[in-house]
């Protein structure tokens, strides 16, 4: 259960980043 909820913050983070990083450029 763990390493599932790791992995799930993971992909979150991942995610939130990709968006805050691409928004400001267009």
């Amino acid at each position: 259960i763990i390493k599932m909820t790791i992995r799930m913050t993971m992909t979150m983070t991942m995610t939130m980043t990709m968006t805050m990083t691409t928004l400001p450029i267009h």
